[in-house]
């Protein structure tokens, strides 16, 4: 398969995932079921015998969803809704709800109300991930609680066989991305930003098995000549997702490379595996305490700030773009602390209030040029 042709999967998965799952379901038959980020265990998802597929977002302006939540309700909620009550979302076969804020909570009970026909299952976290409960009894016995929901939804009871070949493959699918992401790294003018994005977006969309598969095709022997004859600077991301869809490109346009991510549907989704020496059910819960704590979640009180900035110092990045979504008072709350920390530190950084509708191009491009001449002056 030519270069140009290898990234071509991915694309079409990303640019309409769920007319993308459609196809899927059409072609193979096999049960789809929707999930909210952050966290979802999709590997329980995938060994109940169905297709984890992401909703990210409406990526348009959301009308019919606020007539039934509050508008201050950030735009990946809202657009959940909007995206149901368009009927977008008919191919999956029951939702699950990661409770990670209040909004993702009532969402969950709003729709019971809407659609009560409808299977839904709303996955509580701990939110104290240092207490020894949190890896004990409570987040493996709502692991086995979304297992008996999975059941009931789609037929298929998932046994610890399954459940272990599932942590396998994804295993192998999150080293093939973090593979990708060193590439980056290394040849960013060739494995730019846009194209990280678009296999960690379209790994959210696709069977892991046939992402695998199509990865293999890409261009992984990289020549010399490929490497950067610009000015390129690391970059440190924090933040839920990547919105608007045109953010990564201007990260190209300006310059920046990824040197960290920390988004949903970024890096922070695939830097820890499952372990394969364990009880599966526990090894899925390591894996969750193992990953960099989302926004409301805590191991300790005070240590959030300084943990981000060992995280920042070990990418080598010069500076920290937070990617906070509007109206989410979640990350919102825990952004000053962690700059105030930067500052004190001399990183420079920056918070982008985003939102999944677009309609912020433009202005997040100048933003983002002056963030990138800032760093370059040294201020």
């Amino acid at each position: 398969m030519p270069q140009a042709d290898s990234w071509r999967p991915f694309e079409e998965a990303a640019a309409d995932p769920w007319g993308w799952v459609r196809s899927w379901k059409r072609q193979n038959h096999g049960p789809v079921v929707a999930h909210l980020l952050p966290d979802a265990p999709i590997e329980l998802i995938h060994a109940a015998g169905a297709l984890p597929v992401a909703i990210s977002g409406a990526s348009r302006p959301i009308e019919k969803a606020y007539v039934h939540l509050p508008s201050y309700i950030c735009g990946h909620v809202a657009g959940a809704l909007e995206m149901r009550i368009e009927r977008q979302l008919d191919c999956a076969a029951a939702l699950v709800i990661p409770y990670v804020c209040d909004s993702t909570r009532n969402l969950y009970h709003t729709w019971k109300h809407l659609f009560a026909h409808e299977p839904v299952h709303l996955i509580r976290f701990p939110k104290r991930i240092d207490m020894p409960a949190a890896s004990g009894s409570f987040l493996k016995d709502e692991l086995r609680k979304l297992a008996e929901f999975l059941f009931s939804a789609v037929g298929q009871r998932v046994s610890k066989d399954d459940l272990t070949q599932s942590i396998q493959t994804y295993n192998r699918l999150r080293a093939e991305l973090r593979r990708a992401h060193r590439m980056h790294l290394e040849f960013p003018e060739t494995w730019t930003a846009s194209r990280l994005r678009l296999l960690m977006s379209s790994a959210l969309v696709m069977p892991p098995e046939y992402h695998v598969e199509c990865m293999a095709a890409l261009p992984w022997e990289q020549e010399d000549s490929a490497a950067s004859r610009r000015p390129l600077r690391r970059i440190y991301v924090r933040g839920k997702l990547w919105d608007p869809a045109e953010l990564a490109t201007i990260f190209d346009d300006v310059g920046f490379v990824l040197a960290g991510d920390e988004t949903s549907a970024g890096c922070r989704h695939i830097e820890q595996d499952a372990p394969t020496d364990c009880d599966p059910w526990q090894a899925l819960a390591t894996r969750f305490l193992k990953t960099v704590p989302y926004a409301g979640y805590f191991s300790n009180p005070h240590g959030g700030p300084d943990a981000l900035l060992e995280r920042v110092r070990s990418s080598r990045a010069a500076g920290v773009i937070f990617v906070d979504p509007k109206f989410c008072e979640t990350f919102g709350f825990d952004t000053p602390d962690f700059q105030n920390t930067l500052k004190r530190n001399s990183i420079p950084s920056i918070v982008l209030e985003t939102s999944p509708t677009g309609g912020q191009t433009e202005q997040l491009r100048t933003r983002l040029e002056a963030f990138s001449e800032m760093i370059e002056n040294g201020k």
